[in-house]
């Protein structure tokens, strides 16, 4: 895989973690509905829900970054690919517990992919001579 290789994919993951993270944000219950098939009116609920995926929004700006200077920023490779690890259990968790829907699936395989390129990208590159 190549230096431009990664800059396209981590370009990618910037693209649908600020969708994702802006969408998830402006309609909080539709976004839960569709994941959990739930709505809730718990506000403590909601405000880690739309915390969460504010985090999702500031990633996706660092892919972003990265994708412009992966070996400057090749710290948030590894930041950013154990996040998406850590999501992906958490969702897959959710779906054995029967508290999340199928669609989660789609997520789960984006992150699962996302979160291994980017481990893999910085411990590729941690010592490359640039850094």
């Amino acid at each position: 895989m190549t230096l431009d290789f990664f800059k396209k994919a981590f370009l990618i993951t910037a693209a649908v973690n600020i969708l994702a993270g802006a969408s998830a944000m402006m309609a909080i219950d539709l976004h839960m509905n569709l994941f959990y098939g739930r709505v809730t009116f718990d506000p403590l609920l909601k405000f880690y829900h739309y915390n969460f995926w504010f985090a999702v929004l500031l990633m996706g700006i660092g892919y972003y970054y990265l994708s412009i200077k992966p070996i400057e920023n090749h710290v948030l490779a590894l930041i950013g690919g154990l996040i998406k690890l850590m999501v992906v259990s958490t969702w897959i968790f959710l779906l054995q517990m029967g508290e999340g829907k199928i669609i989660l699936l789609g997520p789960i395989l984006f992150d699962l992919f996302y979160g291994i390129l980017l481990c893999y990208f910085y411990f590729l590159y941690r010592h490359h001579p640039k850094v």
